[in-house]
């Protein structure tokens, strides 16, 4: 009887067991059917075509324009419609409508300041006056040029004035606006990406070029141009008209640079190493040592930027040491030969009486030969001479 008690709890036992695991494996299941449900249902009905379309509109505002206040709001919304598209499966349709809806007002119902608008069209317009005349370009027509030159001027002095009405902004906004885009070319013109494709080696190969191939002046010009050029080039919202001015303003002071007969880099290398070569005994005592200073000084050239070299030419440095060169001042000769030894045979070292000067000895001896020569010829003349006189006396005896 006991073992069969005992049979019968080790039996409930364990069917216990069988239950409690099936339970459990049963819970599993349904909460990963449940789950997988969920997600496929949530990734499936969510729509973001509209908050995509939202998020390009906010994109395309020129948020530099826009007053402080809208340009936060759209840039908050913006941040939070990103969020919903990285990550839909964390949100359902209600929510991406709201954020949807929200980057919309953002961005439909801004408020844009004038000052701003004004201040970035003068930026560029000032750009293409100042850039014009400075390089003396007739790219535009005379008549589209001169009116965008007096509207630039005038969008200039309102700036620079108290005035903080909005409406004041956008009429001056407006007339500048129109005179910039009446500006007329005067010969055929080329499209954005055709100039940016023609500035872009016409850079490159003003970058190439050696400053002390070139006057100062005209290298700085060129280098000048060359930048801003770099500059619009760069800006992706850059205009036709800034591009065009800056490839013009840079093919005319590249076609106008003075080139040198002289290399003066090479120049000035060989100068240093003359210098580097005297001996210093035979000039005034710290002339040497003072003048190698300066070298030092100008070897940096060698090792400078393109920029820091236009501060300090190869030019200008070979022109310094060279006159600095003049100046050195011999030491005596006399001092000098004391130093020498007493040998006769010393041209630097005359005997007393020589004056200080140098005979040389075999135009010395050609001098006495001549002179024999000459009295010996006379002696002889002299005496045929004789001879024919006593002859023709003795004929007529």
């Amino acid at each position: 009887m006991k073992k069969t008690i005992k049979y019968f709890i080790v039996f409930s036992l364990a069917v216990m067991a069988l239950f409690i695991n099936l339970s459990s494996e049963n819970e599993k299941g349904f909460n990963k059917k449940i789950s997988n449900t969920i997600t496929v249902k949530a990734v499936s009905d969510v729509n973001l075509t509209s908050l995509k379309n939202n998020i390009q509109l906010a994109e395309s505002l020129n948020l530099n324009e826009l007053t402080v206040s809208s340009k936060n709001k759209i840039e908050k919304a913006l941040k939070a419609a990103k969020e919903v598209v990285s990550n839909p499966s964390a949100y359902n349709q209600s929510q991406v409508d709201k954020v949807s809806d929200e980057l919309f007002k953002a961005s439909k119902y801004v408020e844009v300041d004038q000052f701003l608008k004004v201040e970035n069209l003068y930026k560029e317009a000032n750009y293409i006056v100042s850039q014009s005349e400075k390089y003396s370009l007739s790219i535009f027509t005379a008549q589209s040029f001169s009116e965008l030159k007096v509207q630039t001027t005038s969008a200039k002095v309102f700036l620079a004035s108290n005035f903080t009405d909005q409406e004041d902004a956008k009429r001056v906004y407006t007339s500048l606006k129109s005179a910039y885009d009446g500006l007329k070319t005067s010969g055929v013109s080329e499209s954005v990406a055709n100039l940016k494709s023609n500035l872009q080696p016409l850079i490159t190969m003003a970058s190439k070029l050696d400053p002390y191939d070139y006057s100062q002046d005209s290298f700085n010009k060129m280098l000048e141009a060359k930048n801003s050029a770099s500059t619009v080039l760069n800006n992706p919202s850059a205009s036709r008209h800034m591009l065009d001015v800056s490839k013009s303003a840079l093919e005319k002071t590249m076609a106008d640079l003075v080139k040198l007969d002289v290399n003066y880099k090479s120049k000035l290398e060989s100068l240093i190493t003359d210098i580097e070569k005297l001996d210093k005994d035979l000039y005034e005592k710290g002339q040497v040592d003072k003048l190698l200073v300066s070298v030092s000084e100008y070897q940096v050239l060698f090792e400078d930027s393109e920029e820091e070299v236009l501060a300090k030419t190869f030019e200008d440095a070979y022109n310094d040491l060279l006159a600095s060169m003049d100046k050195l001042v011999l030491i005596d000769k006399d001092d000098n030969n004391s130093n020498l030894p007493n040998n006769d045979n010393n041209p630097s070292n005359p005997k007393p009486g020589q004056g200080g000067s140098v005979v040389d000895t075999g135009i010395a001896q050609n001098e006495q030969l001549f002179l024999a020569a000459f009295v010996g010829a006379i002696l002889v003349l002299g005496a045929l001479g004789l001879y024919w006189y006593k002859n023709k006396k003795d004929s007529k005896k």
